[in-house]
């Protein structure tokens, strides 16, 4: 197989246009190839005005933010500032480049970062920092960390901090962790500070705290508690597994549902057995073309999963069903994982939003349906608005083999902007560079 490697002049010529609003996710990547200094990388990190943010939409499910991102809370809290913009692409600039930094370097940057004003975003960037902080630095840093007037930020940033702070501090860093958990009001955000907290307690404390959690989710609306299991669930002992299957016995079908299989991966021997019998017979007296049901897909039987992607494929909707195709792709096993693969590809042809076709490309090519990639890339480079073709060939650039690289690399030049088209280059390129290496 043969393989691209880029002279410096390519690089400088292909990256040169990156001077300004370059999107924050990109700058650990240039790292990485060698096509940008560290130092340059965090010149763009230190300055909001010169970076531009990563379509959310493109990369919702790339994976899916954790309950800890501000991508997944502070969006859903109304629309951002202006200001909120500027601390987002600053946080997640710095947590991008920060496994690059030398020691000199993560003194100015945790400099910045303890100075972003957005609580959930400064709480983003030293939860990243904070593991490459070098020990001189880490007395330093615990101020940084406790400088938090809302209890949630205050509560996952301190458990994000202590295993690595010093050791003498790490008694009162989780005392003040304990207490600002028990001072969130939001019930959700309480659990979910627990869940955040309790794999760094001692073992009796943290069955104290896990039970407690669990109270709260079982006070909680039916439609709330499968995502607070779900967070709880790899922290659960036995006895509080038991515990939460128990909470299951009054819940709708579909939240039972989704909550067992928030369960199932942490259940062993019959007690695993049982709830997926259940399940499997709750199943088969529902309409299996649903998100509840899609959602169990990796613990169903083959005949049953066969079924539900049947149910799926016939529902009238393009959008649910290419959403809930994708998402039964990795459970499938061959043929059926190829076919449908192609009738995700039918669903995406016929919507009418370009920005939607994109996204759910992006989403298709990271399940792995690596069969259909040739296709992927063809459709994809068929997107008429260059800043959502350019958006797209980023998310790919790690999906395509070396071939499906060199001809999206070629395909960069039909972008007319010379700053979108330096974007795709330098991702597609970067990740051609990291293969190379790797092989």
């Amino acid at each position: 197989m043969t393989t691209i490697v880029f002279d410096d002049g390519v690089v400088a010529r292909n990256v040169g246009p990156l001077t300004g609003r370059v999107p924050a996710e990109l700058l650990g990547l240039l790292v990485a190839a060698g096509f940008w200094t560290p130092q340059q990388a965090l010149a763009h990190a230190l300055n909001p005005d010169s970076l531009r943010d990563r379509s959310a939409a493109l990369y919702r499910r790339l994976p899916d933010p954790m309950p800890t991102d501000p991508r997944g809370i502070a969006a859903a809290e109304g629309a951002p500032t202006v200001q909120h913009q500027r601390d987002e692409v600053q946080a997640n600039a710095l947590a991008d480049v920060a496994p690059f930094l030398p020691p000199q370097l993560i003194g100015e940057a945790l400099t910045v970062a303890a100075a972003i004003g957005g609580e959930p975003y400064r709480a983003w960037a030293l939860k990243h920092l904070l593991p490459c902080v070098p020990g001189d630095l880490l007395g330093v840093a615990v101020p940084a960390v406790t400088a938090f007037t809302d209890q949630y930020w205050l509560a996952t940033t301190l458990a994000a901090a202590l295993p690595h702070v010093p050791p003498g501090q790490r008694p009162a860093v989780r005392s003040d962790a304990v207490a600002a958990v028990a001072a969130i009001d939001r019930l959700p955000r309480r659990v979910e500070a627990s869940a955040a907290l309790a794999r760094h307690l001692p073992a009796a404390q943290r069955t104290t705290l896990l039970r407690e959690a669990l109270a709260l989710v079982a006070d909680l609306p039916p439609h709330d508690r499968p995502r607070l299991v779900g967070i709880l669930a790899p922290h659960l002992p036995p006895a509080l597994l038991d515990t939460a299957l128990a909470m299951t016995a009054g819940l709708p079908d579909e939240e039972r549902l989704e909550t067992w299989g928030a369960l199932l991966p942490h259940l062993h021997g019959e007690q695993r057995a049982t709830v997926l019998r259940d399940a499997v017979h709750t199943v088969d007296g529902m309409d299996l073309a649903g998100a509840a049901v899609v959602g169990l897909a990796a613990f169903l039987p083959i005949d049953t999963l066969t079924e539900v992607a049947r149910a799926v494929g016939a529902v009238t909707d393009p959008e649910s069903r290419a959403i809930w195709l994708i998402d039964l792709i990795p459970h499938l096993p061959e043929p059926l994982r190829t076919t449908t693969a192609a009738d995700v590809l039918v669903a995406i042809a016929e919507l009418d939003s370009e920005r939607w076709r994109v996204r759910l490309l992006c989403w298709l090519a990271h399940v792995g349906a690596d069969t259909h990639l040739d296709q992927i890339l063809t459709e994809m480079l068929t997107v008429a608005r260059q800043e959502w073709r350019t958006e797209g060939l980023v998310v790919l650039a790690p999906c395509l083999s070396a071939a499906l690289r060199r001809r999206a690399l070629a395909a960069t030049d039909a972008i007319p902007d010379l700053h979108r088209r330096a974007e795709a280059w330098a991702a597609l390129a970067a990740h051609q560079t990291l293969t190379t290496r790797q092989t």
